[in-house]
């Protein structure tokens, strides 16, 4: 090992060492033999005193020529191995230092001079060799020294065979009488002489090399090596995916596997961190990006580039999760690109997650965009999570909501006014009021407190409950409780409710069971708090208590009217009901603003406008509006008035739905955009105080409207607090077996 330990300052190591380690070894057993046959036929092994060749360890002496000239050859002979090992340990502590395996040992490699002298290290060796000697008993540090160098030599022996065996095309040993099993037998012999010469310290030895081995392996240093340890976990990452690509999946081991389309880089850090706790599920996480781009030259050197940055980005911010990037000319076609081609055999992803465009209402293409994508991956069988407002801390504007009436009056004042004219009111809204809630990201995880809170509407596989509940085992989720919702005939809500909670029993899943009557979504909340509570206690006899303290915030909430929210001053009309005001109350307009109806159909759309929370001023009514500036307003447009009608919680009236029933559009359409808007209202009330809402989100078909998909979403997502919509693939997630 001469050779090797001064591996550095050779000329062509790979030639020099084999050749000078071979000729020493024949040169030092054919001496050794010559002298093992010359004292058996000059010395006798025994004698009655104590210089027989047993004995007398000095026997040599007693048969040479010349007494003088054995001790030069024993200090030559001493000095010669001493001397290597003092120049070869301290080349071999440097080259520790500098790959920064002990850090607490990196001074220890400073060079000096031209030949980089490793002088501390020598000044260790020499204090280590020193103390050896003290001991004034060479035998009993004999033995500790030959374990190591027997451990040197196995470890040696065993990480040829090992790297042989991982079959890597870099491993190509020029010694021609190589054989791997030759290298795992020399490992085996040098453990077992090390155990034959002295057990315990044997097992010493092997303990302090066990803990220098956990150390270096707890405290990976930041140096690539291609040791054999790197190329075995390729080979097992290969064998262990072949593998699990031709085995049948049990449900009980599903694991939810995610694309998360975060789009730039920094741009959306709720969605990477959202990836980061997903990946407490154990399942593959890839975080995807479409880079769009028109020049196709130039993609290609982009891509290699943003792939790159990606994996550097992730692994400094300690995400668990693959990068992956594509280039396009449009998103949905590089989003498709990354659905099809993301992942490895069963390691593919199958669910999408992606952010809501809250701005789709001004900018329509990102709508279809989104809904493009959306329609995508159900086409490809994949699941779809949606979130809005993730691990967000909101603060509110200090600005005031802007006059409702002083809007309408603007649009008011043309001609010809349509249902698409109605779009612009959204902008006119946050023109006046500045940019709404601020919204700011927490630089490190929140940790959440209250309820998650599940609607299950529609048979998904279970996707919608299990996702949930594998993100509350993630530390920033795990003081939530789970609740699910779902929906019940009043009849056998009880029935129902029963069968819901022995489901999460079988599942295994701590979670509350709440029933909502189907009576909320089909034909409203009732008006009053007396019958809500009623019809609640008829869902949940057992937890009365909880149910009316649960709704008491409503209370304040009512007037004679049954109005379910807080009205502006300036939309109050003496002896009429109130109407509710327009920042709350979902409106209908938004879901057909883009619908194509004529200008004729001025009518209908004051009708709608009036029904979705604006009122028109009436003659001798004062809307809050300054005096100069209501005489610039033109007169209301012509057409039929509906008589006033208490708004019930959903901010549906029967008038509503016969308004409804004129416009030219299919009535599924309308039936379902009342049923979307009846839900939003009761996950806002239900669900106002929760950390998060998991909602099932409408599939979205081909026969739907983008406009109507989007505005759908939009009721069933929470203002400024986080909100999920997810579907699966139908493919079962949730088994009873154990």
């Amino acid at each position: 090992m001469a050779g090797a330990n001064i591996s550095g300052d050779l000329k062509n190591p790979s030639v020099a060492i084999p050749k000078g380690t071979l000729h020493a070894i024949f040169t030092s057993t054919a001496v050794y033999l010559l002298m093992a046959f010359a004292l058996a036929a000059t010395v006798s092994r025994t004698a009655a005193s104590n210089e027989g060749l047993v004995n007398y360890k000095l026997v040599m002496a007693s048969i040479t020529i010349w007494k003088p000239i054995f001790y030069v050859g024993v200090f030559a002979a001493t000095l010669s191995s001493a001397l290597a090992s003092f120049v070869g340990a301290p080349r071999i502590l440097q080259r520790l230092c500098d790959d920064n395996l002990f850090p607490w040992l990196r001074f220890m490699g400073t060079g000096h001079g031209k030949k980089n002298e490793p002088h501390r290290a020598y000044l260790l060796t020499f204090a280590i060799a020193l103390g050896s000697i003290m001991v004034n008993n060479l035998d009993l540090v004999a033995p500790v020294i030959s374990n190591f160098f027997l451990i040197s030599y196995g470890a040696i022996n065993y990480a040829c065979f090992a790297t042989s065996m991982t079959g890597s095309p870099g491993w190509r040993p020029s010694f021609r009488l190589y054989n791997r099993w030759l290298a795992l037998l020399a490992t085996v012999l040098c453990v077992v002489i090390m155990f034959m010469m002295d057990w315990f310290n044997a097992a010493l030895s092997v303990v302090v090399c066990l803990v220098v081995f956990g150390y270096i392996h707890w405290r990976p240093p930041n140096v690539n090596w291609g040791d054999a340890a790197q190329a075995n976990l390729y080979a097992t990452a290969l064998q262990s995916a072949l593998k699990l690509d031709r085995t049948e999946l049990h449900v009980k081991n599903y694991r939810p596997q995610c694309l998360v389309l975060v789009g730039k880089l920094g741009k959306r850090p709720h969605l990477l961190r959202f990836a980061h706790q997903l990946a407490a599920a154990k399942g593959i996480v890839v975080v995807g990006n479409v880079i769009v781009k028109a020049d196709e030259d130039r993609q290609i050197n982009l891509l290699v580039h943003e792939r790159e940055r990606g994996r550097e980005f992730l692994d400094e911010r300690n995400i668990t999760a693959f990068y992956d990037a594509t280039t396009s000319t449009t998103f949905p076609r590089g989003a498709r690109h990354l659905m099809l081609t993301s992942g490895l055999g069963r390691l593919r992803p199958d669910t999408v997650v992606m952010g809501y465009p809250t701005r789709w209402p001004s900018d329509s293409a990102k709508g279809e965009r989104f809904i493009t994508v959306l329609r995508e991956a159900c086409a490809l069988n994949k699941g779809v999570v949606i979130i809005e407002n993730f691990d967000l801390d909101v603060k509110p504007s200090a600005v005031p909501n802007p006059d409702t009436a002083s809007m309408l009056k603007r649009l008011q004042g043309d001609a010809a006014i349509t249902v698409r004219s109605i779009a612009n009111l959204r902008d006119v809204i946050k023109t006046e009021a500045g940019d709404g809630p601020v919204a700011k990201f927490t630089k490190a995880a929140r940790h959440h407190r209250g309820t998650i809170d599940v609607y299950w509407l529609a048979d998904d596989g279970g996707l919608t409950v299990l996702l949930p509940h594998l993100l509350s085992k993630n530390p920033a989720w795990s003081s939530c409780k789970l609740r699910v919702f779902t929906t019940a005939n009043e009849d056998n809500a009880k029935e129902h409710k029963a069968r819901m909670e022995r489901l999460m029993s079988d599942f295994r899943m701590k979670a509350e069971v709440v029933v909502i009557p189907e009576g909320f979504l089909t034909h409203g909340m009732p008006d009053s708090i007396e019958e809500r509570i009623e019809m609640q206690q008829t869902v949940h006899a057992a937890d009365a208590k909880h149910t009316i303290s649960a709704y008491s915030h409503i209370q304040s909430l009512f007037t004679v009217h049954a109005s379910s929210i807080t009205m502006h001053p300036s939309m109050s009309m003496a002896g009429h009901a109130s109407k509710p005001s327009l920042s709350t109350v979902p409106n209908l307009t938004e879901v057909f603003d883009r619908w194509e109806l004529e200008a004729g159909q001025a009518e209908e759309v004051d009708v709608i406008v009036a029904e979705a929370g604006l009122q028109t001023e009436t003659e001798g009514e004062s809307t809050g509006a300054d005096s100069d500036s209501a005489s610039d307003v033109s007169p209301p447009i012509p057409g039929p008035t509906p008589a006033p009608a208490p708004v019930s919680l959903d901010g549906l009236t029967a008038e509503s739905v016969s308004v409804l029933e004129d416009i030219p559009i299919p009535p599924v359409l309308r039936d379902k955009t009342l049923r979307f808007v009846r839900l939003g209202r009761v996950i806002r009330e239900m669900s106002g105080d929760a950390e998060l809402t998991v909602v099932s989100t409408p599939v979205p078909k081909l026969d739907v409207p983008v406009n109507v998909l989007m505005a759908w979403m939009q009721q069933l997502i929470r203002e400024g607090k986080p909100s999920m919509l997810m579907r699966g693939n139908g493919t079962t997630t949730l088994t009873y077996d154990a």
